[in-house]
């Protein structure tokens, strides 16, 4: 069984327009020798900008550390090195972005959003490699997951599950690409359309549960199902 993680609707993008003329965003972006609409929209470094310019959503955007963190999870498991895994990040200007198995991302945060800026920049890293390790993909989300055999979404509305043997179940029945959809988002719910892709909707625990944990928790049953560690 093969594995297809994507970070559903994260909250990673450059600053939006709206934004990009605030003396506080412009100030940021010419202390990193940039123009505001190259850089990420950071809430913590951009928060009264947001408020101030009545940013639709502002209450959850601007979270790229939930990428990071998640990615660093997921990249570094004995799953992607053994090239077990795809990983996918799409964002809520529905922009999928591939990470090779291989790929090692920086651990230091601000290194991140640099490459991540980079990546939305330039559709790659790095940017004139014929053999990319971070891509902007030229197709929808949804042709990503309509190529798996099963997709679940993980989601507090869900049924709860526990994971080794939730993932041992779909492993028995044969399945050979399992699709599993976390948000990337730090509060709210996933668009409807979501809901309406998945075959099934599970959660792990009762109370809300960060991405990078359910990334976690998953990724660490799937090899323990499919005999990796």
């Amino acid at each position: 069984m093969r594995l297809c993680l994507v970070l559903a609707e994260s909250e990673l993008e450059l600053i939006p327009p709206k934004l990009r003329g605030h003396p506080h965003v412009k100030r940021w972006a010419k202390r990193r020798g940039k123009k505001p609409g190259e850089c990420l929209l950071l809430s913590v470094k951009h928060h009264v900008a947001m408020r101030e310019k009545r940013l639709p959503d502002r209450d959850r955007r601007g979270r790229p550390d939930i990428v990071h963190t998640s990615l660093l999870f997921a990249l570094d498991s004995p799953a992607s090195r053994e090239n077990r895994m795809d990983v996918y990040v799409h964002t809520r200007h529905d922009v999928l972005i591939w990470f090779r198995g291989d790929v090692r991302l920086p651990r230091d945060q601000y290194r991140f959003y640099g490459l991540m800026e980079q990546v939305l920049k330039e559709g790659q890293a790095p940017p004139d490699s014929d053999e990319p390790l971070i891509e902007v993909l030229d197709v929808s989300v949804w042709d990503v997951l309509e190529s798996n055999d099963v997709n679940v979404l993980f989601s507090e509305r869900g049924d709860r599950v526990e994971p080794y043997g939730y993932l041992a179940g779909i492993a028995d029945a044969g399945v050979d690409r399992l699709g599993v959809i976390v948000g990337g988002f730090p509060k709210g719910d996933f668009s409807e359309d979501f809901y309406e892709v998945a075959d099934d909707v599970v959660r792990i625990y009762d109370e809300p549960l960060s991405a990078w944990t359910v990334v976690a928790h998953v990724v660490s049953a799937f090899e323990s199902v499919t005999g990796i560690v």
